[in-house]
């Protein structure tokens, strides 16, 4: 069992080129046409420069979550119990095939979802890290 943790090359692609767009945005916003009137110190300057690439940070990190083969591996995957190593089964809630989870990081608040896998001989629950 080991999911690759690459995305295809046309996602791959796709993302990239919303990362370009995302990047620019930033861009754009630190270097306006016009003078901006609030960027007058050099504390001001770090301060936008710092908040654009938290930003950027958490966008990747959002994506790579999303992109994540462990978040939803497929039934037919063997997912071993943490505990026993025997095969675990997917845990659905209903309405909800993958639950939501909210972490703060370094750079801010990231959500993801994740498959709940359950061991019907240990009688646990878990999340495959990978």
């Amino acid at each position: 069992m080991n999911p690759t943790t690459t995305p295809p090359q046309e996602s791959r692609e796709q993302l990239r080129q919303s990362f370009l767009t995302h990047a620019a945005a930033a861009f754009d916003l630190l270097f306006l046409p016009e003078a901006p009137s609030d960027l007058l110190s050099f504390s001001q300057r770090e301060q936008r420069a710092a908040e654009l690439s938290r930003d950027l940070a958490t966008w990747l990190l959002q994506q790579h979550l999303e992109n994540d083969p462990w978040a939803c591996p497929s039934e037919a995957t063997a997912i071993p119990c943490p505990r026993c190593a025997r095969p675990a089964c997917p845990q659905a809630v209903k309405d909800k095939p993958r639950l939501k989870r909210t972490l703060t990081t370094r750079v801010g608040a990231v959500s993801f979802q994740r498959q709940k896998w359950y061991c019907k001989i240990c009688r646990i629950s878990f999340f495959p890290s990978g």
